[in-house]
C-alpha cells in the first residue's frame, strides 16, 4: 500500500504522510490495523523541493516514524472499552458481512423485498461517536 498525505480538496498532494489531514492518516492506519493488513507499506510521497539530501532522507524518517505513532494510537483506540461499545453500537463489524447471502446473485434484486426506508432513516450510524474517541486518542487525552 502507498501512503501520503493530503491536505484539502487538492488531488495528490503527495505529503510526508502523516502531514496535512492527520485525522485521515489516522483512520487508514487503523483500517489497515483492523483490516488485518499485514504487507508492506511504502510511502508514497514528495519531500519539499527546498530540502537538501539529508532533509529528503528525514523526511523519509518522518513517514516511517508517522506511521508508527497513528499505529500505536489505533492499537489504544481499539483496546479501549468506550471505543468497542462505540463500534458495537455503529455497527462497524456488519460492514464485513457480504450484502449478498448464499446463493444469491444481483439479478434477484427485483425479486427482493424492500427494506423499511423510513425506519432505516431515523437510525443514527454512530460515526460521530467513533470519530471523537478517535480524536481523543489521538490529542492524548484518553
Amino acid at each position: 500500500i502507498d501512503l501520503n498525505g493530503q491536505s484539502g480538496p487538492k488531488f495528490d498532494q503527495d505529503l510526508r504522510f502523516g502531514a496535512g489531514n492527520v485525522r485521515g492518516a489516522f483512520w487508514v492506519v487503523d483500517t489497515l490495523l483492523a483490516g488485518g493488513y499485514d504487507g508492506p507499506v511504502h510511502f508514497d510521497y514528495k519531500p519539499a523541493r527546498t530540502e537538501s539530501d539529508e532533509g529528503v532522507w528525514v523526511s523519509a524518517e518522518a513517514c516511517m516514524t508517522n506511521y508508527l505513532i497513528l499505529r500505536e494510537k489505533s492499537k489504544a483506540f481499539r483496546a479501549d472499552p468506550d471505543v468497542q461499545e462505540a463500534l458495537a453500537a455503529a455497527k462497524v463489524a456488519e460492514l464485513s458481512v457480504p450484502t449478498l447471502g448464499e446463493g444469491e446473485t444481483w439479478a434477484q434484486l427485483k425479486e427482493w423485498e424492500l427494506p423499511d426506508v423510513e425506519a432505516i432513516a431515523t437510525q443514527g450510524a454512530g460515526f460521530e461517536r467513533l470519530d471523537q474517541l478517535a480524536l481523543e486518542h489521538l490529542y492524548g487525552v484518553r
